[in-house]
């Protein structure tokens, strides 16, 4: 289904193959658990190959080999499994019922191609780069159970995607990096949708008849890049089988919650979507959001305009999830104040994710995240880092990757750039000292002003990969002491003075002392 030299995301494969029913449960095992098994499988024989990993250490994207790639196609045309249309290698014109199409050019004649063709029966239509061979047919696939229009363009006209709704089995739906601005107000019919991908799009709010999708499992929205999130409303917490809601903004009940009129904006051009546009609508969804107890990964992108009664309903919203099934939690807190004020003093952490991000204003690390003995990936605001968060931090049994982070948009709130100032000074060395982190492979930071780091010898004994991402740094000593040190990645801003550049030259000598000779990577950022 996909080009030549095509990266091809891990997750969103996973998920087709499970929306086109290719997994079945077995021995014990969940789909989603059998699917990574034969993903694996599929990489230890060689026929695909891992091309990106995440921190965590699984592969994040893979790419299919030329030779496999041509073989494939050939036996997909030949058992009429696939039809590729305007492919880098050349496939018949089907005979029989088509049953998956992918449209990988979009020209006349490749939109001529696809009118002549059967096509009652497709299964799974993924189109790229266009969507113009497809206007004139998308009435036609009445039994679809995976679309994918991931970065196609033509998609802004709102009557273009209206027949959507008609195709009453869709599974999948992926609208990914299109300039879409929503979705059909009628998505509700599709009672079978498990996958609704609108990462990256302009799409800030669903239509209230999203509470019918009651097989959803995967809701995945917001732009990370942008710091925007779908706004979180009780039609949301309706969708009861939910697994996975990332990219979501949540919005409290302060009367200041449409001081820039952006909600206002949308009641009026949508007066159906006025009463979940209401603070009333979004408050309701804000207590309902522990309803959700499928509920394994959730992504916060934005706070907004946050009263205390809103902060003890998000912390009651999330104790009660963790108690449940969630294993994956980021929350962007926008300097609100809620990972201080109430985050970091819960009584009922939650002791079973696996993974945990915290963005924002940090003061201090929670006391509880000590006792997260299965967490592997840690997320933390930078403004929380000291010697003695590291000395807690080096306990945790399977920490595989940790994190610093702190957002260009830190810099407008000045207690923030205070603390990281601070931290810059020469006194404020932060010492890593040997003992803990038996398992760290990862550390990585990313600030505007990355503090003044030492190494001592023995300290992080497995980290392989060091990730530096800065405007400003006072140095970073030691790197000869981290015995497994493997790769050392710097990215310094373009806005970076000469101070800071020189930086980098030192960093690079420091590397070339480690005994392991860590190949070094310097790239450079616009943080315009």
């Amino acid at each position: 289904m996909f080009p030549k030299g095509c990266l091809i995301s891990r997750k969103c494969l996973i998920r087709r193959w499970i929306a086109e029913g290719f997994i079945d449960e077995k021995h014990g095992k969940t789909v989603e658990e059998v699917a990574e098994d034969c993903f694996n499988e599929l990489i230890s024989r060689n026929l695909i190959r891992a091309v990106k990993s995440s921190s965590n250490g699984k592969v994040k994207s893979c790419q299919v080999h030329d030779m496999v790639l041509e073989y494939i196609v050939v036996k997909s045309s030949d058992e009429n499994f696939i039809t590729v249309v305007g492919g880098h290698w050349h496939t018949p014109f089907p005979s029989y019922k088509v049953r998956r199409l992918s449209v990988q050019r979009s020209d006349r004649q490749e939109k001529e191609t696809v009118e002549r063709m059967k096509l009652s029966h497709v299964r799974s239509l993924t189109a790229l780069g266009s969507f113009k061979a497809l206007h004139s047919t998308l009435s036609k696939f009445q039994i679809l159970q995976v679309l994918d229009l991931e970065s196609c363009k033509d998609l802004s006209m709102m009557n273009q995607l209206e027949e959507i709704c008609d195709m009453h089995q869709l599974k999948y739906l992926s609208l990914r990096k299109t300039d879409i601005k929503r979705v059909p107000k009628e998505i509700g019919r599709l009672e079978y949708l498990q996958v609704l991908d609108i990462r990256d799009t302009n799409i800030l709010q669903l239509p209230p008849s999203v509470e019918k999708l009651q097989k959803m499992a995967h809701l995945l929205a917001g732009s990370k890049s942008k710091r925007m999130g779908l706004i979180l409303t009780e039609g949301i917490t309706k969708m009861m089988a939910l697994q996975t809601l990332s990219g979501v903004e949540i919005r409290g009940s302060s009367r200041n919650a449409d001081r820039d009129g952006s909600t206002n904006k949308e009641a009026k051009k949508y007066p159906r979507w006025k009463a979940a546009s209401t603070g009333l609508g979004l408050a309701k969804g804000l207590r309902a959001l522990e309803n959700l107890t499928n509920l394994k990964k959730l992504t916060v992108y934005r706070l907004r305009a946050f009263t205390g009664e809103d902060n003890s309903l998000l912390l009651s919203a999330i104790e009660h999830l963790s108690s449940c099934s969630l294993k994956f939690l980021a929350i962007d807190d926008d300097f609100t104040g809620f990972l201080d004020s109430k985050l970091s003093t819960s009584h009922a952490p939650p002791e079973h994710l696996n993974t945990l991000g915290l963005s924002g204003m940090l003061s201090q690390v929670p006391n509880w995240i000590s006792h997260l003995h299965n967490l592997e990936k840690l997320t933390l605001s930078l403004t929380s880092l000291t010697e003695s968060t590291l000395s807690d931090l080096g306990g945790l049994p399977e920490l595989f990757s940790l994190i610093f982070i702190l957002d260009n948009s830190a810099k407008k709130y000045p207690s923030v750039m205070k603390i990281l100032s601070k931290n810059a000074e020469s006194e404020g060395m932060i010492f890593v000292k040997p003992g803990g982190f038996e398992r760290l492979k990862l550390l990585r930071f990313v600030t505007p002003v990355l503090p003044p780091l030492s190494f001592l010898e023995g300290a992080m004994p497995k980290v392989e990969s060091l990730e530096l991402k800065f405007i400003m740094a006072e140095g970073i000593y030691g790197l000869e002491n981290l015995a497994s040190l493997q790769q050392v990645l710097l990215t310094v801003s373009s806005q970076a003075p000469e101070v800071a550049k020189a930086k980098v030259s030192q960093i690079k000598a420091l590397a070339s002392m480690n005994p392991k000779q860590p190949f070094v990577t310097v790239d450079e950022y616009n943080d315009l």
